[in-house]
């Protein structure tokens, strides 16, 4: 059952799998139950179920460990048509907890190096407990608003990505969430970004 830490909006995406670019749609299975949502200093929500995460958004999970999720794709979709982007995570095993947030700049985990995106505003996303099967490399992705994403780390429970978007400032950038899993039982994360 999700429970969030902090309100914020999860929205239903049923029938809504990651997609690639120039692919069409995969059906999901929708699983997730519907969740009340409302503004918190987290973030403010602009429009019902958008939100500007100037602050960390908590999304929070009590999977059961061994063994810990682990991601095993990251992709990103243009839905021009219904006014945003996408970029999804998918998990085998439970859903993690994940924040998410704008940032001046993502960093690499450990290092604190950083991790260089395309784009003027970055949003950076936190899963724990998890690991990764992804990859680490970048991905130039270029679609109006989203650029790229590159994983910045994979470190003891917690796997991090920083995402590239283009304009607007990081203070007007809206965000929403949503869970779903598939047929084969892959649990997924959207993130939406307005366009």
């Amino acid at each position: 059952m999700t429970r969030l830490s902090l309100l914020v909006p999860v929205v239903l995406l049923a029938g809504c799998a990651p997609v690639s670019s120039g692919s069409e749609p995969q059906t999901a299975t929708n699983t997730s139950k519907s969740t009340n949502t409302s503004t918190s200093a987290s973030g403010t929500a602009t429009t019902p179920g958008w939100t500007v995460p100037t602050r960390k958004v908590s999304v929070s999970h009590d999977p059961a460990v061994p063994p810990v999720p682990v991601l095993v794709e990251v992709r990103a979709g243009d839905h021009a048509d219904e006014g945003y982007e996408r970029v999804t995570f998918a998990f085998q095993g439970p859903l993690p907890s994940y924040t998410f947030q704008i940032v001046p700049q993502v960093t690499r985990d450990g290092s604190g190096d950083p991790v260089t995106l395309p784009g003027t505003t970055f949003l950076s996303i936190v899963f724990t407990p998890a690991r990764s099967q992804a990859g680490t490399g970048p991905r130039a992705v270029g679609y109006r608003r989203v650029r790229g994403y590159e994983q910045a780390g994979d470190y003891e429970g917690y796997v991090s990505y920083g995402i590239g978007l283009n304009g607007p400032d990081g203070a007007t950038v809206q965000v929403r969430t949503g869970e779903s899993t598939r047929a084969d039982g892959t649990n997924v994360v959207a993130l939406d970004i307005r366009v």
